[in-house]
């Protein structure tokens, strides 16, 4: 993802820098917002990468052990979320929410190996929001 963003980025200072010359005001608020937007995202990227890292390091991950059980996954496109249980606890997560987050998010229709009746043994935490996957092991 912030590869993605870091291209954008210099992709937009290019277009302002080659084809706005005769206005540099114009230039230097694009480049100013694009940048903030990238800076924005890849704080936000660091900062769950980092958090997730101090959680799995010290220990304090919770385990659950079993088959996953009422399983729901996400569609190709989207615009829902893949749901399942593995011994009573609930488990939500989509592709498309993973920046600030982090953990385990990949979805079996784009990869993912979660899929039903699958025997797991989840290392993760509660972060308030949703239980964020930090440890996955699979039969």
């Amino acid at each position: 993802m912030l590869v993605l963003l870091g291209i954008a980025f210099v992709c937009v200072i290019l277009f302002f820098i080659f084809f706005q010359k005769n206005n540099d005001g114009v230039t230097i608020i694009g480049i100013m917002t694009t940048g903030a937007i990238f800076l924005l995202v890849a704080w936000l990227s660091t900062k769950s990468y980092i958090e997730n890292r101090e959680i799995y390091n010290s220990k304090d991950l919770l385990f659950v052990e079993g088959r996953v059980m009422k399983y729901c996954s996400m569609p190709y496109e989207g615009h829902a979320d893949e749901t399942f249980e593995v011994n009573g606890v609930g488990f939500v997560f989509s592709d498309y929410q993973q920046i600030g987050i982090g953990g385990y998010n990949n979805a079996a229709s784009h990869g993912g190996v979660i899929k039903s009746n699958l025997y797991v043994r989840i290392g993760y935490y509660n972060n308030g929001e949703r239980k964020v996957i930090l440890q996955l092991e699979t039969e």
